[in-house]
C-alpha cells in the first residue's frame, strides 16, 4: 500500500510522530512519553511557516499595444501558498484566504491537553506539507454491553493549499477491531468546520468548547450503541438491508424478480456484487463479530469492519480521507441512519 507522508528534508525522515504505536509503514518517529504541542510540532516536522507569494503569468499570445509575447504580468487577487523552509509550492488561494500556521492548529488542543483531558497521539504532514493532521486521545471511553470498549479521539486536519476547510471531529475507535465509528447522530454532530477566512484565528481559540460537544455526543452515541446491541435482527433482514444499501431501485426490482439470486442478474455490475458479498462476509465473520451476533449493533459493526479492515484503498492517505470524510464515511453514515430507521 502506498503512502503520501511528507519527507522532511531537514529531519531526513518522514514527517510523522506517534505515541508508542508504529506510524504508517514504520515511517516517522515513535515516542514513549506524553508530548506537549511544542514537542509534537518539532518531532512531526511541522515547525515550518506557510507564506503567501504573488502570482505572475507569462503572456504567450501577442496582444497589440498591450503586451508582447513573453511579457510577465501580475495576477491580481490571487496568491500562491508555500512553505518557507523549502519553498515548496502548495496551491493558489484568493485574497480573502487566511493562513493558519501549524502552531495555531496545535493551540486548538493546548487547553484541553494542559488540563489532562486529552493526550497527543499522532501528528504528521502529507504531500509536500500542504495537509497536516493531529490526533489526541481522550481519557474516557464508550462501553457497549458492558464489554465492548470504544476509545475516543479528537482529530484535527488542516490544509495549506486552498483545497479544504479546517476540521475537528470526534473519532471513536472500536478497540477489538480498530474500526473507525465516525457517524453523527440525528440532530447531533461530531465535528466542527472552519473556513480559512478572517475570523478563523479567533474561532480556533475557542477549541476547548469542542469538549462540550464531544461530551454530549459521546453520551448520546453510547446510549444509542447500547440500544442497538439489544435490538434483534434476522439474517433475512441483514441481506435485504445490505442490498438496499448498495443497489438502486431498478436493481432491487430485478433482484426481486430473480428471487434474490444476485449472481444471475446481469444488470447488476460485478463491482457491486463483490462489494455486497464482501460486506456480508464482514458482517458474518469479520474481526470482532463474535460479539452481539444477531443484533443491530452486530450489523453496524460488520459494515464498519468492511470499510476499516477489508476494503482495499489505493493508499493510506486515500483510506484516511475516505473513512473520515469521503465516500466510505458517506456510506457508513447512510447505513447507520438506515439501521436507526429499521429498528424504530
Amino acid at each position: 500500500m502506498a503512502h503520501n507522508l511528507n519527507f522532511n528534508k531537514n529531519l531526513n525522515r518522514h514527517a510523522m510522530v506517534s505515541l508508542r504505536e508504529k506510524p504508517w509503514h514504520g515511517l516517522g518517529k515513535v515516542v514513549n512519553e506524553a508530548m506537549t504541542s511544542h514537542d509534537a510540532i518539532k518531532l512531526a516536522g511541522l515547525d515550518y511557516e506557510v507564506k503567501l507569494g504573488k502570482l505572475y503569468s507569462t503572456i504567450h499570445n501577442e496582444l497589440p499595444r498591450i503586451t508582447s509575447p513573453g511579457d510577465i504580468i501580475n495576477v491580481p487577487n490571487y496568491f500562491a501558498t508555500y512553505r518557507q523552509d523549502t519553498n515548496d509550492y502548495f496551491g493558489v488561494v484568493g485574497s480573502r484566504y487566511e493562513i493558519v500556521q501549524n502552531r495555531e492548529a496545535f493551540s486548538f488542543f493546548d487547553e484541553i491537553v494542559g488540563k489532562k483531558e486529552a493526550m497527543f497521539e499522532t501528528a504528521g504532514a502529507l504531500g509536500k506539507g500542504e495537509t497536516i493532521f493531529i490526533t489526541a486521545k481522550l481519557p474516557h471511553y464508550i462501553k457497549v454491553g458492558g464489554k465492548d470498549i470504544i476509545e475516543k479521539y479528537l482529530l484535527f486536519t488542516s490544509t495549506h493549499d486552498g483545497s479544504g476547510s479546517i476540521k475537528a471531529m470526534l473519532t471513536p475507535i472500536r478497540v477489538v477491531c480498530n474500526n473507525t465509528l465516525n457517524q453523527a447522530l440525528r440532530n447531533n454532530t461530531n465535528r466542527i468546520t472552519l473556513k480559512h477566512t478572517i475570523n478563523v484565528h479567533d474561532r480556533l481559540k475557542e477549541g476547548a468548547k469542542l469538549m462540550g460537544l464531544v461530551n454530549v455526543h459521546s453520551e448520546n452515541f453510547q446510549h444509542c450503541l447500547n440500544y442497538l446491541s439489544t435490538c434483534e435482527i434476522t439474517v433475512e433482514q441483514v441481506n435485504k438491508f445490505v442490498n438496499e444499501l448498495y443497489l438502486s431501485y431498478t436493481e432491487l426490482e430485478l433482484l426481486n424478480r430473480a428471487n434474490g439470486r444476485i449472481e444471475i442478474v446481469d444488470e447488476i455490475s460485478s463491482r457491486k456484487k463483490n462489494i455486497i458479498n464482501d460486506v456480508l462476509v464482514s458482517i458474518d465473520d469479520g474481526i470482532g463479530q463474535n460479539m452481539f451476533r444477531g443484533s443491530a449493533y452486530w450489523l453496524y459493526n460488520g459494515i464498519t469492519t468492511y470499510y476499516s479492515n477489508k476494503k482495499s484503498y489505493s493508499s493510506d492517505e486515500d483510506r484516511f480521507t475516505s473513512i473520515l470524510e469521503g465516500s466510505s464515511l458517506t456510506t457508513q453514515q447512510k447505513a447507520f441512519d438506515n439501521i436507526l430507521t429499521l429498528i424504530n
